[in-house]
């Protein structure tokens, strides 16, 4: 099935055609369902566009390239010829395509499958003070904190995720296959909604920003699967599961590079503020529970230190170009 104005040509000039449509941003639920069809009609539909996909997820800066701006741009006016910006894509992400045999970046590393119905594994990883967003094959994003390490794995029947060190916000894209996140001790299934797993932690922690999750252990760890909803929280750890709720706006916060912390415990603050900066902060004795509300730019230790002699909470006692200490005064 085509759209109106879809080229006549063979499926990979239709998967490039659809591709660009429906991220040109006007994309219709009727366009959607058009391009479900499409792909369900033949699977060299399906393998096409599952190659294009991939291509799109493993070059992300690509999306910024003038090339594919105006690209999408175009397809945002009328009177266009969508089909005439999708032989562009279709020359450039065809030209990319020998790219992906070697790791793109020194961080992100990965393979498309040759055959169509082999899982597309790709693996991401930030370095400290490094926070990036990522676009997965499916159309869900992903942005990865710093310091963490993510490898995605999809196929014809699921969407696997493993979260294998850090913190990362996802929203996933609303479909048929289950998108699942794996940390240490919990993992969680959503179809399409927003939530932030952090492993950065003793226990691993569950967010819920939109939608709902069901949460269930891993291995023989954990309970009963928990079905979450936005607001609330789930901490995994050896000595069992803790419901909660969340600030939605402080548990997204850092995606913005923005930490804000209310009357939180001076151990929290350090830590959040540690996890961006080469350069830690060093808590002398009794310090960690004093409580402390300020937002602060992530990785902005200065500041963070600068705010806490201001308050009278602490001096520094020492400093060098690894660390500062905080003492009693």
């Amino acid at each position: 099935m085509k759209a109106p104005d879809a080229p006549r040509e063979g499926p990979d000039a239709q998967a490039a055609w659809w591709f660009a449509r429906l991220r040109s941003g006007d994309a219709s639920a009727g366009d959607r369902m058009a391009f479900d069809a499409w792909r369900e009609a033949n699977p060299a539909n399906a393998a096409a566009s599952d190659r294009y996909s991939t291509l799109w997820s493993i070059l992300g800066e690509v999306r910024e390239e003038p090339p594919v701006l105006e690209l999408r741009d175009g397809l945002r006016r009328p009177r266009r010829q969508p089909w005439r910006y999708a032989a562009v894509l279709v020359a450039m992400l065809g030209g990319a395509s020998a790219l992906l045999w070697w790791p793109h970046a020194p961080h992100r590393s990965g393979m498309p499958s040759a055959i169509a119905d082999q899982p597309i594994v790709t693996r991401f990883e930030t370095g400290v003070g490094q926070v990036a967003r990522l676009a997965l094959a499916d159309g869900s994003t992903v942005i990865l904190d710093t310091d963490s390490v993510l490898k995605a794995e999809f196929d014809g029947s699921a969407r696997r995720i493993s979260l294998q060190r850090g913190r990362a916000f996802f929203h996933v894209a609303h479909e048929a296959r289950p998108f699942t996140v794996t940390g240490r001790r919990l993992a969680v299934t959503a179809t399409g909604t927003q939530f932030v797993v952090d492993l950065d932690n003793a226990p691993d922690v569950v967010s819920m920003v939109e939608g709902s999750v069901v949460a269930a252990g891993v291995g023989t760890g954990g309970g009963q699967p928990v079905a979450l909803k936005a607001g609330r929280s789930l901490a995994a750890s050896a000595a069992g599961w803790r419901l909660g709720t969340v600030d939605v706006d402080q548990a997204r916060g850092w995606t913005t590079g923005q930490l804000t912390f209310r009357n939180a415990p001076l151990a929290e603050v350090v830590r959040e503020t540690n996890r961006y900066s080469p350069r830690k902060i060093i808590l002398g004795e009794g310090l960690g529970r004093e409580p402390l509300s300020a937002v602060l730019k992530a990785g902005d230790v200065d500041t963070l230190v600068s705010a806490v002699e201001d308050l009278g909470i602490a001096r520094v006692s020492s400093r060098d170009a690894g660390a500062i200490t905080l003492s009693r005064r």
